[in-house]
């Protein structure tokens, strides 16, 4: 399959910024590509001598930037399917002579396809991999996005930024409190003007920012978190969180949701890191064959956004007997149609055995109703349902 995704995806696109393929071979006992000849080999090796990385001034580590932002920037918007790379890591980043970079390995590449779900396997390299797209097993561009502000940030720094994403999964990027010039590579000198600085300044911004998006921490960082409320104050220092503002709430409550005793016929798991999630999901759907489901806008590129809405013709239940989410329930899928045409597939999940929750929950008090006696029905905008494919 990556031999065949290569050739088609390097057939297909054409630019400066990404390796050109000359020729294959494909034999039952023998297969090879032929590429063009990349003079000073990987980003990676170069980045991981302290020698080669002396000669990366800040020009023509901004450059590199551009070069494979470029290259993403036709790959995303240039051909009339999107192709998606999906690995961009430095390690297949090749270098010219004259710094120029280059992408190269496309065995992981998936084209856009608007008449599929685009659902597939996690691919990529450790580490470069934004955690919410790993588990949502969808390709979209937001895939090369994330791994193109990894990417940046390893440039810049001169090593794999993992230290700095980790508390970007907690904390915006804006009160991170990090010194841009701490963050830098300290093998080469400060930007010697204040136009490369700002340059430099600008491009570690960007970088920051597309890389902060992730909501689930790395498993080994994970592990090492002690989560429960009687270690809050432990936590909050591990993440540069002050005892006060709303994110230190924020974390109290997840915790305290989290120890709350599961109700009767319901088994709950807070999941710290995205594989602890994933083998729940599987061990309880019984079928590692899972996709997630969420409400979304029929136009892709839109939000969900207040409105009122009538129920559109389709939909129905989703082809599963149990869902793992907030609480055990059947999945349905409802189409819905705002006021001005637009449309949402809106995910519901309905809860058919009432009988132990609390008799003042909201539900019961809108619909006039006592626990246990009718399916309590809701949407789902944010958070996410599993089923099986």
């Amino acid at each position: 399959m990556g031999f065949r995704n290569e050739i088609k995806a390097l057939t297909e696109v054409r630019h400066r910024n990404i390796v050109k393929l000359y020729g294959f071979c494909k034999h039952p006992q023998c297969s090879f590509l032929v590429y063009e000849y990349i003079e000073r080999g990987s980003l990676a090796s170069i980045l991981s001598s302290n020698e080669a990385a002396k000669r990366l001034d800040w020009a023509k580590r901004v450059n590199i930037i551009a070069g494979v932002a470029d290259a993403l920037s036709c790959m995303h918007h240039d051909h009339s399917v999107p192709v998606i790379h999906r690995d961009i890591s430095s390690k297949n980043i090749l270098l010219y002579s004259d710094f120029n970079a280059c992408i190269s390995d496309f065995g992981t590449t998936r084209l856009l396809n608007p008449d599929s779900s685009n659902w597939t396997g996690v691919a990529g390299t450790h580490g470069y991999i934004a955690p919410e797209l790993a588990y949502t097993m969808r390709v979209t561009k937001k895939c090369d996005v994330y791994i193109f502000g990894v990417v940046a940030l390893e440039i810049l720094m001169g090593r794999h930024p993992g230290e700095l994403l980790s508390s970007l999964v907690i904390l915006p990027s804006e009160e991170l409190d990090v010194k841009l010039w701490d963050m830098l590579d300290q093998r080469i000198a400060a930007p010697g003007d204040q136009q490369e600085a700002e340059m430099v300044a600008a491009v570690a911004k960007l970088a920051v920012i597309v890389s902060s998006e992730p909501t689930f921490l790395p498993r080994q960082q994970a592990e090492a978190i002690p989560f429960s409320s009687s270690n809050l104050t432990t936590i909050l220092k591990m993440f540069f969180i002050q005892p006060h503002p709303e994110h230190a709430s924020l974390t109290r409550q997840m915790l305290a949701d989290c120890e709350i005793p599961a109700l009767k016929g319901e088994v709950k798991y807070c999941a710290t890191f995205l594989e602890s999630m994933i083998n729940f999901v599987v061990a309880e759907l019984g079928s590692s064959e899972i996709h997630a489901v969420v409400t979304s806008v029929a136009n892709k590129e839109e939000k969900v956004k207040a409105s009122t809405y009538r129920v559109g013709v389709g939909g129905g239940r989703l082809m599963s007997h149990k869902v793992v989410t907030c609480h055990e329930t059947r999945p349905y899928m409802v189409p819905l149609v705002a006021d001005d045409g637009s449309q949402v597939n809106a995910i519901v999940l309905c809860h058919f055995d009432t009988s132990n929750w609390n008799p003042g929950h909201a539900s019961f008090r809108l619909l006039g109703v006592k626990p246990g006696i009718v399916p309590i029905c809701h949407f789902i905008l944010k958070d996410l349902a599993w089923v099986p494919n």
